[in-house]
């Protein structure tokens, strides 16, 4: 997968994981971590670290859910997934906590992977327009690697989900190097076009948990970002 230019500390700190990059986001390393993203990766890109699924259901907590945003129903919508997103489906209302710390994210900005699957970056700290080439680092970020959904099933960890939490520079939040094993996740997708374009986005509820005891909880609403797409 390619990594925005704002999170050059993932890509180093996946590659002193070992983590390379398989199809269908699923299998482990001899160290017992996941390996996901696409097989392009070899081309100078690097995985993401994912878990295991922390429930069959990934509502967020507080936030609007797969059956109240997406207007119930499994079945992708014409182009798109869901039914049409509006008012809550719109927001980003994601938490992180660490122990005594929580958070929130600001900005959320999705790409397409080379074989289809979505690159997800969620951050908090960072510029609201899409990274490029010098853009400041965020605090902290989620990164996801999405396998494409076709409809409003659960994605969860060796079942087309790849999830990892970063810190950056001196925030507390997310400390250490490498990067926090996670240890649960699952993906909920609402809505989306799932498109390039100024009009794609794509909707989802997701829970995730990683070593140490952080986790992450809530509703995303992201937008489609051409700096975060790999070339087929």
């Amino acid at each position: 997968m390619k990594f925005s230019s704002k999170s050059l500390l993932a890509v180093t700190a996946f590659m002193a994981l070992g983590l390379g990059g398989m199809a269908g986001c699923s299998g482990d390393d001899e160290d017992g971590a996941e390996n996901v993203g696409p097989s392009s990766s070899s081309s100078g890109s690097s995985g993401s670290s994912s878990g295991e699924a922390a429930s069959s259901s990934g509502g967020s907590g507080g936030s609007s859910g797969a059956s109240s945003s997406s207007g119930g129903g499994t079945d992708a919508s014409g182009p798109g997934l869901g039914a049409p997103c509006e008012a809550e489906c719109r927001a980003l209302a994601l938490n992180i906590v660490n122990g005594q710390l929580s958070g929130t994210f600001d900005e959320a900005q999705y790409g397409i992977n080379g074989d289809g699957s979505l690159h997800v970056e969620v951050a908090y700290g960072g510029p609201a327009d899409c990274p490029v080439d010098g853009s400041a680092d965020p605090e902290y970020m989620l990164v996801a690697t999405v396998q494409r959904p076709t409809d409003l099933t659960p994605l969860v960890r060796g079942a087309g989900l790849g999830v990892a939490v970063l810190g950056f520079g001196d925030t507390t939040m997310v400390e250490g190097f490498p990067p926090p094993k996670s240890v649960s996740g699952t993906l909920t997708p609402v809505a989306g076009t799932l498109t390039a374009g100024p009009d794609g986005f794509f909707a989802f509820d997701i829970q995730a948990e990683f070593e140490g005891g952080i986790r992450v909880d809530g509703h995303v609403f992201a937008t489609h970002c051409a700096s975060l797409d790999e070339a087929p």
